[in-house]
């Protein structure tokens, strides 16, 4: 297979002069003072009378103190509070900008503060994405460069919206956000990700959207960082960077956005400490530069509002200058709020000696003062108007965030059209670079059959050689953080491991972090498909490899150049719909509230000892809407349930394997229901009764077969095994094994059927649930395809549907540990079952029934089952004909039977039997002996799966069937669909 191979260039220079070109043509619409909004921000319009009666009663070092806002923390790391206080009592500062802490700290220290100063406080904060910027339990929002990515100015508006809401809850005033920075240079250490992208049109409507949702949230917006951070290679946290564009260069790309935010009123800009020798020539930082402030921002680009400075004890000023000089410096310049100085009552004392020598006029002092305190009367205004976060605003949160991932990945590079991944048949492995079991390898383990492989057991060389035997590897990089500094989150070494897999293998990679981390060297050359994510979040994971799965389509685009290999606006859009997609229970317009009913049901059931644990699963028209596991493996609560728990299916076998094949026979002209077991097996029925039994009435439980035969009673002497059947060791003719340290003759399959052929069948053939058929139907099969029944549903259906569980002989795939114990038997194989067929005919035949022997988690049956749904479609190939699940979900007798063919079907009067009373006619599935339960219904779309081990450890255990669990859940889900409605996910309701 052919590779790229692309060459890392370092071309800044070149983006910045594509921009500029490209900016040039069509800056002259967006400058001067064409579409200015000019009645300026909002706050200016507000709080005149409430801003003049306060500043009559001001001392002029009490208005000085208003331009001053000090830093705060909520964390217990630096004890301030009494500092503050001080400050806030003696010197009347305007207001404070909080950061590291918790919510609720900060809100009570908010609200002390107010409380003990004279003048409202201006509350600030620095929370690009959201609260949780600087605070440990607020949830994170969307990066700006996802949300540049999704080029979607709905999902960017509802974004600051909520961080404007949930700024506003914390009693905030001020959000120091959005990043107005056009990212020009893929090296730059400080903004990178913060900023929308590197197109200065699509920066700017952005910042104006986001700005907009924030005000409209109630927090002002305060664009960053004047002049223009994007094309620094220094930070400025550290150092004073220089910004070496031009004057056309900054009007054509570093202005752009910060003049749309004007334009639409943005309240307040932030100066960066930059040294910008085009703007400046003295080479004075421009947030101390009169030049850049009141020449450009002001008179240039007609900003009216508020002028604040970067924190001023950053090394990149703080260091040239004193503590007091620094922050005179600043005011002098320009800049309404002096944010973060280190010396409070030094700087004003600086300032008012400023205004004694004329360096600034007392009038100039009142209206800068006057400007600060309307401010604060607007915010003091919004806080009137705010309203509790709800749940239901939370669930919107929750919905936006869901809704920025899917439009915000992207696929950067799709050879041969490698994603979706369609094709399961191909062996593959699993790299996980970062974090171990996180989302993105859990999800990925749902839809696929794979080995996981962690790179930090591995060397980067040995990687290579383990990886040497796969057809296709999958490599997710889960990054600890998006700082360039940090290295990205990365370990050492994660770039070039991939110099050691061999190329004729299928690539793909996810990169669960900063897409700028991808310019290392030639590190992704090898990869056919590649997929950004822009930052690391559970739901980012989660929704990157829906997409690559098919589940959902992806349609983000790169809104900045990586490098040669990856360009803006690089975008392989994909398809969804192709597989089950985990979903919201609003999207599909069901209340989680009404679903939760659902877990209550469950805990109840553990309550009473119906059984340890169980998984439950319930889909809504291809779409998973509740997935939750409940306990343990034993009632000893060692081992929790979870995602990849496996259970014994019991009779669920019969639809997940014998139906199934035989459903695929009869599409292919192989199997005809109307045949007989004469016709099919004659060596072994011969001319009994059993040879005159059809496949449809053996299917449909009405042959007139016994329920059960217990074939391992026969096999016993004296409650001992009988030597001459068993024995406790594999040997020539004992290869068959039954359970651990238990081997039956291979030979004994024809003891079976003579006990079968030798049981009277019963006089009357009307319905009676049996399992004996399946012992022919298994014969049948193997007959009919060459192959056992195992082989031929691995094979044809699991492989190709990913299926990781669903399986035969579960210890031979997997590890035990996650496999469920069924009974202590101590009766026929006296021994705790894990791993073994529960069922007593099943184990004596190998562990391979037509009826019984099947393994799997939740996941894998309910796949089945929708693909049963889907008329037989899976990944976007037909495994069954859409006739024949009509005919074997029909129900053929209903008027005496109400069984379709070999599947479960309801009551026709829809009380009593397998289902609750809401469910359709239309709907089939089956239950298990061990505590399961699939059913599928396509009048309604629902598909729901209950797993359990319910006879453990005691088969007597009726619990579970006195307790109804199974279809009172399945009554809540039915209930919960008879209320669905249209939930409306956009800030406006």
């Amino acid at each position: 297979m052919m590779k790229r191979r692309g060459v890392f260039l370092g071309f800044t220079g070149v983006i910045v002069i594509t921009f500029l070109i490209q900016s040039l043509l069509s800056f002259s619409s967006s400058s001067g003072r064409e579409n200015i909004n000019d009645k300026g921000p909002d706050f200016l319009r507000s709080g005149e009378y409430w801003a003049d009666s306060i500043l009559k009663t001001m001392t002029l070092r009490d208005k000085v103190a208003q331009f001053f806002m000090v830093a705060a923390w909520s964390s217990g790391e630096k004890q301030n509070r009494q500092e503050i206080d001080q400050w806030i009592k003696n010197q009347h500062i305007g207001g404070v900008i909080f950061f590291q802490g918790d919510t609720q700290k900060q809100k009570e220290l908010t609200e002390h503060y107010q409380s003990i100063s004279k003048v409202p406080l201006l509350i600030g904060m620095d929370a690009e994405w959201g609260p949780a910027m600087r605070l440990s339990d607020a949830e994170r929002y969307p990066y700006q460069l996802t949300l540049g990515a999704t080029n979607n100015d709905t999902l960017v508006h509802d974004a600051g919206y909520w961080i404007g809401r949930e700024c506003a809850d914390l009693g905030v005033h001020i959000n120091f956000a959005p990043v107005a920075d056009v990212n020009v240079n893929p090296g730059n250490p400080v903004i990178s990700y913060r900023s929308f992208g590197e197109n200065p049109r699509e920066v700017a409507e952005n910042v104006l959207n986001f700005s907009e949702g924030m005000e409209k949230g109630g927090v002002m917006a305060c664009v960053k960082h004047f002049p223009g951070h994007g094309d620094t290679e220094t930070d400025s946290h550290y150092e004073l960077p220089v910004v070496k564009h031009t004057v056309k260069q900054f009007q054509a790309i570093d202005f752009v956005p910060f003049q749309r935010a004007i334009n639409g009123g943005v309240a307040a800009v932030m100066i960066a400490h930059l040294n910008v020798p085009a703007l400046d020539s003295t080479g004075i930082p421009s947030s101390l530069s009169e030049k850049v402030i009141k020449g450009w921002l002001r008179d240039s680009l007609k900003f009216d509002g508020l002028v604040i400075s970067d924190a001023l004890n950053m090394k990149g000023v703080a260091d040239r200058f004193g503590k007091e000089e620094v922050v005179l410096r600043a005011f002098l310049a320009g800049n309404d709020i002096l944010l973060f100085p280190e010396s409070v009552n030094a700087a004003i004392d600086a300032i008012l000696v400023a205004v004694e020598d004329n360096k600034i006029t007392e009038s100039e002092i009142d209206d800068r003062c006057k400007k600060v305190l309307k401010a604060k009367y607007w915010a003091l205004q919004q806080q009137k108007k705010r309203t509790a976060i709800t749940t239901k605003d939370l669930l919107k949160v929750e919905y936006l965030k869901r809704a920025v991932a899917k439009s915000a990945v992207t696929v950067v590079r799709n050879e041969d059209s490698c994603i979706p991944i369609l094709d399961f048949t191909k062996k593959t492995g699993i790299v996980v670079v970062g974090k171990k079991e996180d989302v993105a390898e859990n999800r990925l383990l749902d839809y696929l059959d794979a080995k996981v492989f962690y790179f930090s057991d591995y060397s980067p060389e040995r990687m290579g050689e383990v990886l040497f035997e796969y057809d296709r590897v999958i490599h997710v990089y889960i990054a600890s953080t998006n700082r360039p500094a940090a290295g990205f989150g990365l370990p050492e070494g994660w770039d070039i491991y991939q110099h050691g897999l061999n190329p004729d293998r299928e690539h793909i990679g996810v990169f669960v972090g900063n897409p700028y981390a991808i310019t290392k060297k030639d590190a992704f050359d090898i990869f056919d498909g590649l997929v950004v994510t822009y930052e690391n979040s559970p739901i980012i994971q989660d929704i990157a490899i829906q997409g690559i799965m098919g589940a959902i389509g992806l349609k983000g685009r790169l809104p900045v150049t990586i490098d040669q290999r990856f360009r803006r606006e690089t975008s392989f859009q994909t398809e969804g719909g192709k597989r089950m997609s985990f979903i919201l229970p609003e999207e599909a317009g069901i209340d989680r509230v009404d679903l939760s009913k659902i877990d209550s049901i469950a805990l109840a059931g553990m309550e009473e000892g119906a059984y340890p644990g169980c998984q439950i699963i319930v889909a809504l028209e291809g779409k998973v809407i509740y997935r939750k596991n409940f306990g343990y493996y034993t009632y000893s609560e060692k081992n929790e349930v979870s995602d990849r728990t496996v259970y014994d299916l019991a009779s669920i076998t019969k639809v997940a394997a014998t139906t199934l094949t035989l459903m695929d026979l009869k599409g292919k002209g192989l199997f005809d229901l109307d045949a007989t077991l004469g016709d099919y097996l004659p060596d072994i029925v011969g001319e009994t009764v059993y040879a005159n039994l059809k496949m449809q009435d053996m299917l449909t439980h009405q042959a007139g077969l016994t329920p059960w035969i217990p074939f391992y009673t026969k096999t016993l002497k004296g409650g001992s095994w009988r030597q001459e059947i068993y024995s406790t060791t594999p040997k020539e003719g004992y290869s068959t094994q039954v359970a651990e340290g238990l081997y039956i003759l291979d030979n004994y399959q024809d003891s079976i059927f003579a006990r079968i052929l030798e049981t009277p069948l019963r006089r009357n053939q009307g319905y009676r649930y049996s399992d004996v058929g399946y012992y022919f139907l298994k014969e049948i099969i193997r007959r009919k395809t060459g192959v056992t029944i195992d082989q031929y549903v691995r094979d044809h259906f699991y492989i190709p549907m990913g299926m990781s569980a669903m399986t035969y002989h579960p210890l031979r795939k997997m590890d035990g540990k996650i496999i469920t114990p069924t009974e202590n038997d101590k009766i026929f194989r006296k021994q705790l079952i894990r791993g073994y067929v529960h069922d007593q005919g099943a184990a004596m035949q190998g562990g391979v029934g037509g009826h019984a022997g099947l393994f799997s988690n939740a996941m894998d049956v309910t796949k089945l089952m929708q693909m049963f749904l889907d008329s037989g479609r899976f990944a976007g190939k037909q495994l069954l004909e859409p006739q024949v699940i009509n005919e074997f979900t029909s129900c053929p007798n209903c008027s005496t039977n109400r069984r379709g063919i070999g599947f479960d079907k309801p009551v026709r009067s829809l009380s009593g039997g397998p289902t609750c009373e809401l469910v359709s006619l239309d709907s089939y599935g089956h239950t298990g002996f061990t505590g399961t339960m699939a059913w599928a219904d396509p009048k309604y779309g629902v598909n729901y799966v209950f797993l359990s081990n319910r006879v453990y450890p005691d088969a007597e255990n009726k619990k579970l069937l006195s307790l109804s669990t199974r279809t009172e859940i399945q009554r809540v889900i039915y209930e919960a669909l008879k209320k669905k409605k249209n939930y409306i996910f956009t800030n406006e309701q």
